[in-house]
């Protein structure tokens, strides 16, 4: 396998835990996630760990808007080079969520 497709599995597993991760954030109750805050964490896929860190990066005091972000943290290369995958949504007090 080419190192380009091999930055690209790494790329694509990445993915994978960031989309688990952003889904069991989105899943919480409103409650739940503006205790949340600030959290790192780990997640494992395909027998491999990844470490992430979950934040809340904006509030719509108007609307009660909760922005939330997950990002991933991981050594390996990965094509493009240097990006990692994140996840992001907006979740409104009533639980609804959007992805921003």
């Amino acid at each position: 396998m080419s190192r380009v497709a091999v930055r690209k599995a790494n790329a694509e597993l990445l993915r994978k835990a960031v989309e688990r991760v952003g889904r069991e954030f989105e899943a919480l109750s409103y409650d739940e996630l503006k205790q949340r805050d600030e959290t790192t964490g780990t997640v494992e896929i395909e027998e491999q760990v990844f470490e992430y860190s979950a934040f809340s990066y904006d509030h719509d005091p108007a609307s009660g808007t909760i922005f939330f972000c997950i990002d991933m943290h991981s050594k390996l290369p990965v094509w493009p080079p240097g990006l990692l995958p994140s996840w992001q949504f907006a979740m409104h007090p009533d639980g609804t969520v959007e992805r921003t």
